[in-house]
């Protein structure tokens, strides 16, 4: 990310440094002191660029120069990007520009309205070019949070406004490659969307519009304009994903347009940049060729001595994040190249020079590679530290204010690393379990935090819970490789128990897909698997766990997908032995039981097909039980809050939310749990409401308390998604709820209407929340016309069982 970041820098810092020229002799020191600076920001020094520039801004201030201060502010964020404080960047920026702060609000979600009110500010803006190199810089500032669709907006405001549009066309370029990384990440996080024809049009669309902007900046009159186009053409038409049906035709046309490209690119001149954007110019080059695979000597060659330019240019410049980066990547040379010993060093002298100037991101890349290295080559203590150091620095990572800076891919950059240490200390002839659960916390964690593309989210480990108070007996299940791992953490220690994974998997998909067409009526395929699941994961543990109480699971991967409740004993459901709650990666809110008196609900719901699903052509049935659920959990609660149907709008259901002050939020509506956080949906009347809007909403009451519970009554996994439960963990994390009930597919809102009766009912004879599930799954098992667990299976608790 910092490569891209520079290249943005360098862009503006060029155009800023041609469009302002002495004005006369008034102006002659504050332009001297703007030129200074860009000498200094080109050089790798913005902490003394941003003093220079206040220097001149003070000046330009005394002279009431509005354009002088406009650019100084402009150039200051430049030097501030460059030291990675976007945040600030934003609001500088925004001020000078005279727009609003919600610009810069990293939870507001991009939605219909934020179009309209984007578009609405930018008509306000000035047309002069000195507006257009702000809203330049503000597109790419607000890029580097995850925000390319306003970025795209703003960026095509500057483009309209600009004497020479270029530059800012290759801001465009490289925000609509942003947004196709985004959503490619979105996307690796299941694997459905290579079973769709084409689930967003954007997947498609922003790849297109970048390529197509590239290519049209192939014959720019300045030589540093073209070779960044030129290099960011081929960087993303290396990322184009071959197994996503919607971009088969655009992989296929852009694999022949390769090679010559990168024939033009190894003739360009790279001094044509300045000193520190050449340095990340070569190492992008470098990476590119990498991934062609090259096998000629003379490739190689090139890649050599691009990134031996690269190095010498950063220990010249001083700039020591550029000096890792470099050495970091001559290291991945020796790597492909099987040179492990110099491989080794480089990436230890990248990882130690990164530690120093808490450039975690790329710390995090030099640990990771060494430690496989070191695995591959049978270092295993070596190597175990290496991963260890990885892991910390990732920690690091996400507690930045600006880990939306580093997208790291999770599928291939955080994932893999996770596991591959998981596997080595399982390897050990006594294996360190608590490591492994605690890397399989932090994996899990990561994974929705790359979803919700969020900071660090307040959750408290369960075996920290265990020192501290009576915790349940907690079962991790992941798959390794080709074993599935189970660990049993208890009060009396943790066991483990391992299992060939490829007949787990069978039976899994087999259940899954049995769940998914809803076929079997009669209940007895589902039975066949769900006894051979129950034999393969929990009848070897049976010895670790307890007669009875409660269990929590943390599940990996497709095993989310499957309610462990439903698993059979050839007698009985798991379910009327155990109270079940599944944790996010072993983590939960910090419990506490809810006291009848505490029972008071906000309960919102449509049984009637609202207009936002007319207007989306949602062929989703009426609920008209949910009037009766209603009453239902009226009759157990403390006190209860009603909006139903019509009442049901975005407005009325954030103005309760602010004026009440309740611990539970119950919702029976249609909705959709997805792995794509902006198809995790919730009907209201008059909209569907997104899991940002839904975050917003509860966000907006200050002091609010946490809610206690949230129930999401008629939601349902997106079919065929396999981590579509990421979008159900990130509606529990998002809102900030200590426990989420919510349902994995769309059930018969009449057994709903009963499930939910008997779960108030039982909370308030003072069970717990899992307890209360419990009981009120059994009272559907034992009646005759809901035995099937079609009608009671699909409610799962996440998060805290009190």
């Amino acid at each position: 990310m910092a490569k891209l970041k520079y290249l943005f820098i360098a862009i503006l810092a060029l155009w800023m440094a041609l469009y302002f020229q002495p004005l006369g002799r008034a102006t002659d020191q504050p332009a001297q002191l703007t030129e200074a600076g860009h000498q200094l920001l080109e050089r790798g020094q913005p902490a003394a660029a941003f003093h220079t520039w206040d220097k001149a801004l003070k000046l330009y201030e005394q002279d009431r120069n509005s354009e002088g201060i406009l650019g100084t502010k402009i150039n200051q964020g430049l030097a501030l990007s460059a030291m990675g404080q976007s945040p600030r960047v934003c609001s500088l920026l925004v001020e000078a520009l005279s727009l609003d702060e919600w610009v810069c609000d990293l939870e507001s979600p991009y939605t219909s309205t934020t179009e309209q009110r984007l578009t609405a500010l930018l008509q306000n803006i000035s047309s002069q070019p000195i507006s257009a190199l702000g809203l330049q810089s503000l597109g790419d500032t607000i890029q580097t949070f995850g925000k390319n669709e306003e970025a795209i907006l703003i960026l095509k405001a500057a483009v309209q406004r600009a004497a020479d549009p270029n530059p800012i066309r290759l801001s465009l370029a490289n925000a609509y490659a942003s947004l196709y990384r985004q959503k490619l990440n979105q996307y690796e996080l299941t694997e459905a969307y290579k079973a769709q024809f084409d689930p967003d049009r954007a997947f498609l669309e922003s790849s297109q519009a970048a390529l197509t902007l590239y290519e049209g900046l192939a014959n720019s009159s300045v030589p540093a304009l073209t070779l960044k186009a030129q290099l960011n053409r081929l960087e993303l038409a290396l990322a184009l994903d071959p197994d996503a049906p919607q971009l088969k035709e655009l992989y296929q046309q852009q694999q022949p347009l390769i090679p010559p490209l990168i024939g033009w690119i190894t003739q360009a001149d790279f001094n044509a940049l300045s000193p520190v954007e050449s340095v990340y110019a070569r190492l992008k080059f470098s990476d590119c060729l990498l991934k062609e695979n090259p096998k000629q000597d003379k490739q190689l060659q090139t890649l050599e001595t691009h990134l031996r330019a690269a190095l010498l240019t950063a220990q010249d410049l001083d700039n020591k994040r550029a000096i890792a980066d470099s050495t970091y990547h001559l290291g991945k040379l020796y790597q492909y190249q099987g040179q492990i010993k110099p491989a080794k060093k480089s990436f230890k002298e990248a990882g130690s020079l990164a530690t120093a100037i808490q450039a975690w991101d790329l710390a995090y890349l030099s640990h990771a590679e060494l430690a496989k290295l070191l695995q591959k080559a049978g270092d295993l203590a070596q190597s175990g530290r290496a991963y260890q150091a990885a892991i910390a620095d990732l920690e690091y990572v996400r507690s930045s204010l600006l880990t939306v800076d580093h997208p790291f891919s999770y599928r291939e950059e955080i994932d893999p690393v996770h596991r591959s240490y998981m596997q080595l200390l399982l390897s050990s002839p006594q294996p360190d379990l608590k490591a492994v659960i605690r890397t399989n916390e932090q994996l899990q964690i990561a994974q929705v935090e790359n979803y919700l593309r969020c900071g660090r989210l307040d959750l408290v480990s369960l075996e920290q819970l265990r020192g501290q108070t009576q915790t349940p007996t907690v079962i991790h299940i992941l798959q390794l490789g080709d074993q599935v791992e189970i660990l049993v953490s208890t009060d009396k220690g943790i066991y483990r128990h391992s299992t060939p994974a490829a007949p787990v998997i069978k039976h899994l998909e087999f259940l899954s897909v049995n769940i998914d067409a809803g076929l079997d009526r009669t209940g007895i395929v589902l039975l066949d698997y769900a006894s051979a699941l129950y034999n393969a994961l929990i009848a070897p543990i049976k010895p670790y766990l307890p007669e009875s109480g409660t269990l929590i699971f943390v599940l990996d991967g497709d095993f989310q997908a499957i309610p462990m409740a439903m698993l059979w004993d050839g007698e009985q459901f798991l379910v009327e032995n155990y109270s079940i709650t599944n944790a996010l990666g072993s983590k939960v809110a910090q419990p506490q039981a809810l006291s009848p008196d505490q029972l008071k609900v906000l309960f919102a719901g449509l049984s009637e097909i609202s207009p936002s699903q007319r207007v989306l052509n949602r062929s989703t049935p009426p609920l008209p039980f949910v009037e009766e659920e209603v009453n239902k959990v009226e009759g157990y609660s403390a006190s209860i809050d009603k909006l139903l149907n019509s009442a049901f709008t975005a407005q009325r259901f954030q103005e309760e939310l602010i004026s009440t002050n309740i611990p539970i939020l119950h919702i029976s509506s249609h909705g959709q749990f997805s792995s794509d956080i902006d198809q995790t949906l919730i009907w209201a009347w008059d909209k569907p409401l997104n899991l940002r809007e839904l975050k917003s909403l509860l966000h907006r009451k200050k002091d609010r308390q946490p809610l206690d519970l949230l129930v999401l009554s008629a939601c349902q996994t997106a079919m065929g998604d396999r981590r579509a439960t990421l979008g159900m963990a990130g509606v529990a994390a998002q809102v900030g709820a200590r426990s989420t009930l919510a349902s994995l597919w769309l059930v018969d809102d009449a057994s709903t209407a009963k499930l939910m009766a008997s779960f108030y009912e039982n909370l308030q004879g003072g069970k717990t929340k899992a307890e209360a599930l419990q009981a009120a799954q059994i009272s559907l098992i034992t009646s005759e016309e809901n035995r099937h667990p079609f009608f009671w299976a699909s409610f799962l608790l996440i998060g805290s069982w009190a």
